[in-house]
């Protein structure tokens, strides 16, 4: 099951280099702040190494500055999966 759910980030909402999109069927544009909330799929970089590095290519595209738990969070998982 987990291998199936790694699978969807990887075929379903990545988007291209440094983007995700906003749902997980691969459509609807993600807002910055959205799309950084993609860490919460590191939980999975385990069975999909690939997870960790786009999230980190995500982070690293967006000017972000942690205004939200949530996005300090998103932080911690990539320290964490690092």
């Amino acid at each position: 099951m987990r291998q199936r759910l790694a699978r969807t980030f990887t075929q379903n909402v990545i988007r291209d280099e440094d983007s995700v999109w906003f749902r997980v069927d691969g459509t609807q544009d993600a807002a910055p702040a959205n799309a950084v909330q993609s860490a919460r799929w590191l939980m999975l970089h385990d069975m999909e190494p690939a997870i960790h590095d786009h999230v980190l290519r995500v982070y690293q595209a967006e000017p972000l500055e942690p205004s939200q738990g949530s996005h300090a969070l998103g932080i911690a998982y990539l320290n964490h999966t690092a």
